[in-house]
């Protein structure tokens, strides 16, 4: 989602966010995860790990850089 949008999302339901990296000025992105979630970050880290290891990050990466 736009980071307007997120940032707005975040402000209304009391949540501190940063934004880390915005590669595309036209359309940022982020994940963002309930502090302490750790179980939820485990799922995104693995689900990560696994488009790494399938060469997806590469096809997107060549996509969008």
């Amino acid at each position: 989602m736009p980071k307007v949008v997120g940032l707005y999302l975040a402000k209304e339901m009391g949540l501190e966010v940063k934004v880390l990296y915005a590669p595309d000025p036209g359309s940022p992105v982020c994940v963002a995860v309930p502090k302490g979630n750790y179980d939820m970050i485990k799922k995104v880290n693995i689900a990560l790990d696994e488009l790494i290891l399938d060469g997806e990050i590469d096809k997107i990466y060549n996509k969008w850089f």
